[in-house]
């Protein structure tokens, strides 16, 4: 069975952490978060000075842990750029790759809400997504809800070209990426289920 690279697609606060906690409760990966590679490398998660650093970084631990096993790879994942240096090591190293796409980055103002909560209870965030007082609206979720539209135009050649799949998930319920793995044969030793969702 190949191993596979577990990628979110989605805006701040669309649940890409949660979503990696939860999952990891049933499938084994290592994780990747770009986020966490600034904080180690500059000691401030809002430092984006060294992003060229901290993404060569990501798609070096990559390559390195997608070798020995499934990978969870947090980020954005907005620019093209940014899907195709994964798809690169999943060429490579013969893996496949499942784009989990954050079905709330289709609402905005749910992350909005989210991401503020965060901040009022001291959750690590980028100074990007800081409001100065209570109702400045963050105008990065805005225009990340932009690129995440224009990504959603592009997804399905992506996913036919490199042979990739997609599921729209939120962060809570798993099994619909448990279900898929299990209908595709992507790894031998799950029960077998019933549904699963997948973009066409």
């Amino acid at each position: 069975m190949p191993n596979i690279i577990f990628a979110t697609i989605g805006i701040s606060g669309s649940g890409k952490s949660t979503l990696a906690d939860n999952l990891s409760k049933t499938i084994s990966f290592k994780l990747i978060c770009p986020d966490d590679i600034r904080k180690e490398t500059t000691g401030n998660i809002s430092d984006q000075s060294q992003n060229n650093k901290v993404f060569a970084i990501a798609n070096k631990r990559l390559e390195q842990y997608i070798q020995k096993g499934n990978v969870f790879y947090s980020a954005t994942n907005l620019s093209k750029e940014a899907r195709k240096s994964i798809y690169k090591v999943a060429e490579v190293y013969k893996a496949k790759i499942i784009w989990l796409i954050m079905k709330d980055s289709w609402q905005p103002l749910v992350c909005e809400e989210r991401v503020r909560n965060d901040l009022i209870n001291f959750v690590d965030r980028s100074d990007t997504l800081k409001t100065v007082g209570d109702k400045t609206p963050l105008t990065v979720i805005g225009l990340q809800h932009l690129k995440f539209k224009a990504c959603m135009q592009n997804i399905a050649s992506e996913i036919r070209k490199y042979k990739a799949y997609a599921l729209q998930v939120d962060s809570i319920n798993t099994d619909i990426i448990v279900d898929f793995i299990i209908n595709n044969n992507l790894i031998d030793w799950f029960k077998m289920k019933n549904e699963f969702l997948t973009l066409n």
